[in-house]
């Protein structure tokens, strides 16, 4: 045993010593994962996880892990006091201050500890390839997550504004590949290699757009919501098991035709809107390419492909159309549940309340974590007008039997857009949600199509709306700021003539035999129809 190290186990219990140089020649995500297995509930006050550094590694590439070690111990929830970092560098003492500075806890007392030895430097061959810290413009997505459309094609995520393409530039498609395949692309191996140069890839523009306007872009979110995956990601590596995240919009059969929604995402739109095209033409119309590209979930093999050996989704995000009414997919989570996998799976939903799934609701208890997200945007007669199709008894009798199942891993949310077709009514919505048994609520303002935008109200319709929402104050103080949301919107619409508004919902009136002015009347006057 060298002198340092017999010293130090005469004072403290040792994890390790774990050399530095080592963790620049091994993956990324190794030095997370290696302090993530000797967290502890509670450490001896003399318990020490060990880091050394004896060797020619460059200051540079210190500097950088010792960021890195601050970030994932900071993560884990383990305090510096337990963390200690010896070497041969006096220098390494006042950094761990800056580093501590910027990346700890503000409730952080002490920096990472260090203990200096007159230790000669030890040469040793290293290859330097783990990216411990790479820019701040970096993107988890193209590692961690794929999303699949209502058509099939697949892309990074649902901003991105390409889908991936084959190297002759078609796309790839889940009914002809697998995600291995996509994964390994050489589309996504130049995009993670953009993002690891600080590139902001135009494709991205969405995020840069958001984020040069002050807001938090999904990008960011991203380091919120799966925090662990950046941690937990190889950033070097194109492996496959980094992915993690998959969002599946499962084609577009449903069984309404919401006013807010377009015929790639209903198949009962694209229907409508077939009839309303010459018959000798249908089948050669865009909109019949829509309607027909989104049965591919209708095909069980493609299914698996999400449980296929090669891959560990651990999140999948489930919409449509209406997932509800894809046997498929359920059968694939028989199959997850098969393999042993579902304990450490989550799914999330968006449907749209007006189906339960009696044979198959069982299921959902052997998995990690379950989030049902209802789409109900108003309530009774409204709803029904809104949402063309539905049944409000159905739903509210489909609510029992999810409010039912609510338990520590299954969780019933709520999720509103507000649109012009019921931002006046949100104090009477409001009233209603704070009666029901949701695990949580969001409401989202509704820029597509641009015609419900509350942006885009009259003047009429933005002091009807104004007086009635800025003297409401809801009874469940959580909704509150939903409201204020609206308003702020509101106040600073684009006011408009209300015509492009009244020929959509006029259009749609005349097509489902429907009238705007009776189930709305407030508001459809406001707006001029």
């Amino acid at each position: 045993m060298t002198v340092w190290l017999d010293t130090l186990s005469n004072s403290y219990i040792i994890d390790g010593p774990f050399s530095i140089a080592e963790f620049w020649a091994r993956p990324s995500a190794d030095l997370y994962r290696t302090i993530h297995g000797l967290r502890q509930e509670s450490f001896a006050h003399n318990h020490r996880i060990v880091f050394t550094c004896f060797d020619n590694l460059d200051d540079h590439r210190i500097r950088e892990f010792l960021i890195k070690l601050q970030k994932c111990i900071t993560f884990v929830d383990i305090s510096n006091s337990f963390v200690l970092v010896v070497s041969n560098r006096t220098w390494i003492s006042e950094y761990l201050d800056n580093v501590k500075n910027q990346w700890a806890f503000s409730t952080e007392n002490h920096a990472i500890g260090h203990e200096f030895y007159d230790v000669p430097i030890t040469k040793v061959d290293c290859d330097f390839s783990a990216i411990l810290n790479p820019p701040e413009t970096i993107c988890a997505q193209p590692w961690i997550s794929l999303d699949v459309s209502t058509s099939g094609q697949i892309r990074p995520c649902c901003y991105f504004e390409e889908y991936i393409k084959q190297d002759d530039g078609s796309d790839y498609h889940i009914t002809t590949h697998t995600l291995k395949q996509v994964y390994n692309s050489t589309y996504m191996k130049d995009l993670r290699q953009k993002f690891i140069q600080g590139d902001r890839p135009a494709a991205c523009s969405r995020c840069w757009a958001e984020e040069k306007n002050g807001s938090d872009s999904k990008r960011m979110l991203l380091k919120h919501r799966f925090i662990p995956y950046s941690f937990d990601t190889n950033w070097e590596q194109n492996d496959v098991r980094n992915l993690k995240f998959v969002s599946i919009q499962a084609g577009n059969i449903c069984n309404l035709k919401c006013r807010i929604c377009n015929p790639g995402n209903s198949s009962k739109i694209a229907e409508e809107q077939l009839r309303q095209i010459p018959s000798p033409e249908r089948k050669t119309h865009e909109i019949y390419k829509k309607l027909v590209s989104g049965r591919w979930v209708e095909d069980a093999s493609i299914w698996n492909k999400f449980t296929d050996p090669d891959v560990d989704i651990e999140y999948f995000d489930i919409g449509g159309g209406e997932p509800m009414l894809q046997l498929q997919h359920f059968l694939a989570l028989e199959k997850m549940i098969d393999q042993g996998r579902s304990g450490r799976v989550h799914l999330h939903y968006n449907t749209n309340g007006t189906i339960f799934p009696d044979e198959y609701a069982d299921l959902w208890k052997k998995f990690k974590m379950v989030d049902i997200s209802l789409s109900i945007d108003n309530t009774q007669d409204r709803f029904e007008f809104e949402r063309s199709g539905a049944s409000w008894s159905a739903v509210e009798n489909n609510l029992v039997k999810f409010f039912a199942l609510r338990s520590q891993n299954i969780k019933i949310s709520l999720y509103l857009a507000i649109s012009i077709q019921n931002v006046l009514y949100l104090p009477e919505i409001c009233e209603w949600v704070s009666k029901q048994q949701f695990d949580s609520v969001h409401f989202a303002v509704l820029y597509y199509p641009a015609q419900l935008h509350i942006g885009n109200v009259t003047l009429a319709a933005q002091s009807l709306i104004l007086d009635r929402l800025s003297s409401y104050v809801c009874a469940d103080a959580v909704l509150q700021p939903f409201i204020q949301t609206a308003i702020d919107v509101i106040n600073s619409a684009n006011l408009s003539d209300g015509v492009d508004f009244c020929n959509y919902m006029k259009q749609l009136d005349q097509v489902r035999r429907q009238d705007f002015a009776t189930t709305h009347k407030e508001i459809a006057l406001s707006m001029g129809y």
